[in-house]
């Protein structure tokens, strides 16, 4: 009995519900065909909820409108011309970082071809020397127009 006190608000379980065939037509309890005077008053605060379907074909019907769709393409075409301003920001963001590690490269090639050997022991000496040709070969490797590197 316990489950009928919490059912017995509920509009399913309200007295007065007609079964399913009487509201078909097929008439009250004496089979005449014609309903009974308190059938053919609708009850005012006998509304029905939604149903699972009707209100699955409700969703689908308020998501078909034009107006979200086009909403949906502006915010897709808005994504990928963010995502193209971010791909430009980083070839840019890389091309001035290749230009840093280059100048960088540059002034530590200068710095070694232009070192004073005459201040170093034998081994610096040597490592500079080494360097020195490393330098030059790789110029000479960048240009391919013979020993001299001029054109």
């Amino acid at each position: 009995m316990h489950c009928w006190n919490i059912l017995k608000h509920q509009e399913k379980w309200k007295p007065g519900k007609q079964s399913k065939p009487n509201e078909q037509g097929l008439g009250g309890i004496d089979g005449s065909g014609q309903k009974e005077a308190a059938d053919s008053a609708p009850a005012l605060d006998s509304v029905r909820p939604m149903g699972r379907d009707s209100a699955k074909k409700q969703r689908t019907s308020e998501q078909g409108t034009s107006s979200d769709s086009a909403a949906c393409v502006d915010v897709l075409q808005k994504m990928t011309v963010n995502r193209e301003l971010i791909i430009k920001a980083e070839e840019d963001w890389r091309k001035d970082f290749k230009e840093k590690i280059n100048i960088k490269k540059k002034e530590r090639e200068d710095r070694i071809m232009l070192a004073d050997m005459t201040k170093l022991d034998e081994l610096q000496r040597q490592y500079v020397w080494r360097e020195q040709l490393r330098i030059l070969r790789s110029y000479r490797n960048e240009n391919d127009d013979g020993p001299s590197g001029l054109q």
